[in-house]
């Protein structure tokens, strides 16, 4: 279930007050809330984002800039001749920073700054306080929450809105860009099909590495890509066609002059949405649903939505070097695919850019959705349908008499087979009544035995953490395993014997005979084993499958503490995956459910260590030595984490 709030924003903020109505459904359902409030004309705000972009951004971003000469005028129909006199595009930013350019990073970073603070003092007005009170009223920080910005003004579409105190307070919220007016999308379902049909169009490549998109659309699952490299504005339109596509992907460099978006396909052409116009229809009535412009200033080609129809884009919504389209490319598809919800793969690839803002300032300022207004939101599995993987012969369904068998030698004849043995009236009384036996055993009594069996072997699991002598542990060990082993026999397909039995093996090192009754009890819907078979995988490096596993736990776990522990485990992920921003995000909603369990603090510190928070990951490295103290009772991985955080505690007495 989700939460969809509109913010219509109507109005220019350089030039009057904007009248901004709030509406909230759940799902695709008529909003059930509505209000109405104002925010205030700034020009100083419009003038703040206007010079941020253009100026600073720019000059910081880029070696090139505009150069109006005669020679550029003549030129100016030749893409060659835009590209050596230098445009707005997808660049590449050279690795070796001078003074100059050490500035123009600064006045960038100091430009954004003051965008920023005038922005929440815009959006704090006491006009709009009313509105963004009814909003918090109204969702919870559980809720996915999707909020579509509907406004035709340049300006506030620039602003930083994911500085929005509501939305970094929201974690699950994610907003996008619609125009105030839009008709009624055409778009239909297509047929049907087992792949994702990808259309990339890899366009003018001059000073980027459009190759590193290649290799990540190659790589993912479910998916057929067809590539066009450079390719002539006659064969963009022929593919569209040609089929049905599912997503359109574009990389090159694009830019937008006035209210006009282009693209450049190849050395010598450049397109406008228009040109495209009836091919894109057509895709969109075969049912396309997503296009990715991964080039620059895509605020131009998102201005038509409503014109070409295309359900939703991520653009950028200015010039963006080529490693930070290519990392976005990268984290968006890494969480979209394996299962993240679309708002949310875009929010945490988005915020992921962070990291590389210390080169790329405001890298995270770049991606944005923009969303027809009548579309729902995506999943990965809604682009295809799988194939039908227990289909089974009509013979196994078909009866057969037992008299008559097919002559190997003579296909088509049959000939009679006599029974082997008929049992006699007595014989087959015995037989019925053995039977029934069995079956009262294995439907009344096995079950009931089992969990008498598994609780005698929880009982001796339990009294592992109350021993400290090593030998004694050793053999209630084995106790705990006799029993259990007896509870699986007499009932294996119970999840609960399957997923304790597993984690007996795990504490004994077996590590694949317990991954293997982790993954019984999870086909059973067991919480418990789908987040242990989440932490193997990441024990293993098998980062993604555990990101897989670990996103499908949410749908099992009941329980806050079980909920914690999912959350702990995908901060572990990220922070073995050296994300650490996002491994901070989960551990605090982690810490926040169960603040009393010491494995959140103990990664939490060790995180925020990595990012140089040493005023923040001391108290955290603290509450985890405090926490445990019990060596029996940490896992290998736990007491490793618990000596880092000695050292942590240790380096900062030193100093």
């Amino acid at each position: 279930m989700i939460k969809h709030v509109v913010l219509k924003i109507e109005g220019h903020v350089e030039q009057q007050d904007c009248r901004v109505t709030l509406e909230i459904g759940i799902d695709n359902q008529r909003p059930h809330i509505e209000k109405i409030a104002y925010l205030p004309a700034n020009p100083d705000l419009a003038r703040a984002i206007q010079e941020h972009w253009q100026d600073k951004y720019r000059q910081a971003g880029s070696p090139c800039s505009r150069k109006q000469n005669s020679q550029y005028s003549r030129d100016l129909n030749s893409i060659r001749g835009l590209l050596k006199y230098g445009i707005d595009y997808r660049i590449k930013v050279k690795r070796i920073l001078h003074d100059g350019q050490i500035k123009r990073l600064k006045e960038c970073q100091e430009s954004a700054d003051v965008v920023e603070k005038k922005f929440q003092e815009w959006i704090g007005s006491p006009s709009f306080q009313g509105l963004e009170l009814c909003l918090r009223e109204e969702v919870s920080q559980e809720d996915d929450i999707y909020i579509t910005l509907r406004t035709d003004d340049r300006d506030i579409q620039k602003l930083p809105w994911h500085l929005w105190k509501f939305y970094q307070r929201y974690q699950r919220s994610e907003i996008s860009l619609s125009p105030l007016v839009a008709a009624r999308s055409n778009g239909s379902q297509r047929v049907p099909y087992p792949k994702v049909r990808i259309l990339a169009i890899l366009g003018h490549q001059d000073g980027i590495d459009v190759n590193k998109d290649r290799e990540f659309l190659e790589n993912l699952p479910n998916a057929e890509v067809t590539f066009l490299p450079e390719p002539k504005r006659q064969e963009i339109n022929d593919k569209l066609w040609e089929q049905a596509w599912d997503i359109i992907f574009f990389a090159g460099h694009s830019e937008t002059e006035g209210e006009t978006g282009k693209i450049y396909i190849n050395p010598d052409e450049s397109l406008e949405i228009k040109d495209l116009w009836y091919g894109l229809r057509k895709a969109v009535d075969r049912g396309l649903k997503l296009a990715i412009f991964n080039s620059c200033d895509g605020l131009g080609l998102a201005q038509k939505i409503d014109d070409w129809q295309i359900p939703i884009a991520i653009v950028m919504r200015e010039l963006v070097p080529d490693r930070v389209a290519q990392e976005f490319l990268k984290f968006f598809l890494d969480r979209f695919v394996q299962g993240v919800p679309f708002h949310l793969a875009v929010r945490e690839a988005r915020e992921q850019l962070q990291g590389l803002e210390g080169e790329f300032p405001c890298a995270s300022w770049l991606p944005v959705i923009c969303q027809h207004p009548t579309e729902s939101l995506l999943n990965w599995e809604d682009f295809y349908q799988a194939e039908d993987s227990t289909s089974t012969s009509e013979s196994a369904f078909s009866s057969v008499e037992s008299d008559i068998v097919c002559d190997e030698k003579n296909e088509g004849k049959k000939k009679s087979v006599l029974p082997l043995w008929k049992p006699s009236f007595y014989n087959r009384l015995v037989l019925s009544i053995f039977a029934i036996l069995l079956v009262g055993f294995n439907e009344i009594i096995s079950p009931r035995l089992s969990l008498f069996f598994n609780k005698k072997g929880i009982f001796y699991v339990n009294e592992l953490y109350r021993k400290n002598d090593e030998i004694d542990r050793s053999l209630y060990w084995r106790k705990a395993k006799f029993y259990i082993n007896l509870a699986f026999i007499l009932d294996s397909k119970n999840p609960k014997i399957n997923n304790n039995l597993g984690y007996i093996y795990e504490d004994m090192t077996n590590l694949d005979k317990a991954k293997y009754l982790y993954e019984l009890a999870l086909k059973s819907g067991n919480s418990s084993s789908c987040n242990s078979l989440g932490r193997l995988s990441i024990i293993d490096g098998s980062y993604e499958r555990a990101a897989k596993i670990l996103i499908h736990c949410h749908n099992l776990v009941k329980t806050e503490e079980k909920r914690f522990r999912v959350l702990k485990n995908q901060g572990w992920l990220e922070y073995e995956r050296q994300n650490y921003l996002q491994a901070i995000d989960f551990l605090t909603r982690a810490i926040d459910i169960a603040p009393e369990n010491y494995e959140g603090y103990c990664l939490l510190s060790l995180a925020q260590d990595k990012l140089n928070k040493t005023d923040l990951a001391i108290p955290n490295a603290s509450k985890c030595i405090e926490f445990s103290q019990d060596k029996y009772a940490l896992r290998s991985e736990e007491q490793q984490w618990r000596q880092q955080n000695l050292e942590i505690l240790e380096k900062t007495q030193k100093k």
